[in-house]
C-alpha cells in the first residue's frame, strides 16, 4: 500500500471526526475534496491536491466559497499551503483541514472583510484611527471633524450578515443630545437592515436581509461626525457649530 493509500484511509477513518463541521465530498489517488462549514455564510470547500512524490513535496490547495471574499479566500489557499510545507514527509491533508477550520472560528470579519475595507478606504480620514479585534468580533473607531469627535464600537456575532451589527458610543465630545440622536439613527438603521417592515407596500420587492455595517458607519461617520461640524446655518450662513469647544 502506498502512503496515500495510507493516508486516504485515515482521512476516511478520522478527517470527519476530528474537524467540526467537515464532510468528506471525494477522495482519490489525485487529491480529496472536503467542506467546512461554520455558518451559512462562512464555508467553503477545499480541493486539496497530491503533487508528485508526495509527500516530500506539500500540497497543494485550492478554496472555494459562494460567501467569501476572493482575497479571504486567497488567503486561507496561502495558509494552508504554508502549514503544508512544514509537513514535508509527512501526512498532511487532515491537519490543514484543521488550520482552515480554525481560521473560519478566529476571524469574525471574513464575512464582511469588503465592508470593512470600504470604511477605512472611502470614510476614515487622515488623523482617524480603527483597531480591529478579530476574536472578539468587534472593531472601534475614532473619527474627528474640526475639533469634534467620536469613538464607535461595532460588535458582529458569527451569523452576521443575517444578525445585524451593534453599535455602541465609547466616548465623543459632541452635545450629549446630539451624540444620542446619532447612536439612535445607527441602531435603526442597522435593524433594518434585517428586520422586514411591518407593512409591505404593494409593488416593493421582497425583503432580503443586507449586510449593515458600511451603512450604518457610513451614517454616522459621514452624516453625522464630519458634517455637523462644518454645517452651516441655512438663515444666516453661519457655522452652526463653534470651532472653540469652550465656548
Amino acid at each position: 500500500m502506498s502512503l496515500i493509500d495510507e493516508e486516504l484511509t485515515k482521512i476516511r477513518k478520522e478527517l470527519e471526526s476530528c474537524v467540526e463541521g467537515l464532510e468528506i465530498l471525494s477522495t482519490s489517488q489525485h487529491s480529496v475534496q472536503v467542506k467546512i462549514w461554520k455558518t451559512e455564510h462562512k464555508q467553503l470547500r477545499l480541493l486539496i491536491m497530491f503533487p508528485e512524490e508526495y509527500p516530500q513535496n506539500s500540497l497543494m490547495v485550492e478554496v472555494k466559497s459562494k460567501s467569501l471574499p476572493v482575497r479571504v479566500m486567497k488567503l486561507i489557499e496561502n495558509i494552508t499551503e504554508k502549514e503544508a510545507k512544514k509537513l514535508k514527509g509527512q501526512y498532511q491533508v487532515i491537519q490543514i483541514c484543521k488550520v482552515a477550520r480554525q481560521f473560519l472560528d478566529e476571524n469574525m470579519f471574513i464575512v464582511c472583510a469588503d465592508e470593512l475595507d470600504a470604511v477605512k478606504s472611502r470614510l476614515l480620514e487622515e488623523g482617524d484611527e480603527i483597531k480591529i479585534k478579530q476574536k472578539a468580533g468587534s472593531f472601534q473607531m475614532t473619527a474627528h471633524r474640526n475639533g469634534y469627535y467620536m469613538n464607535l464600537k461595532f460588535t458582529v456575532t458569527d451569523d452576521y450578515p443575517e444578525s445585524n451589527v451593534r453599535v455602541e458610543c465609547k466616548g465623543t465630545n459632541f452635545p450629549a443630545d446630539l451624540a444620542d440622536m446619532f447612536i439612535r439613527q445607527g441602531v435603526e438603521l442597522s435593524r433594518r437592515s434585517v428586520v422586514p417592515p411591518a407593512i409591505q407596500k404593494k409593488g416593493e420587492p421582497e425583503f432580503q436581509v443586507k449586510p449593515s455595517i458600511l451603512p450604518v458607519a457610513e451614517y454616522l461617520i459621514k452624516d453625522c461626525i464630519k458634517f455637523y461640524p462644518i454645517a452651516q446655518c441655512s438663515i444666516c450662513d453661519n457655522q452652526t457649530f463653534p470651532v472653540d469647544l469652550k465656548m
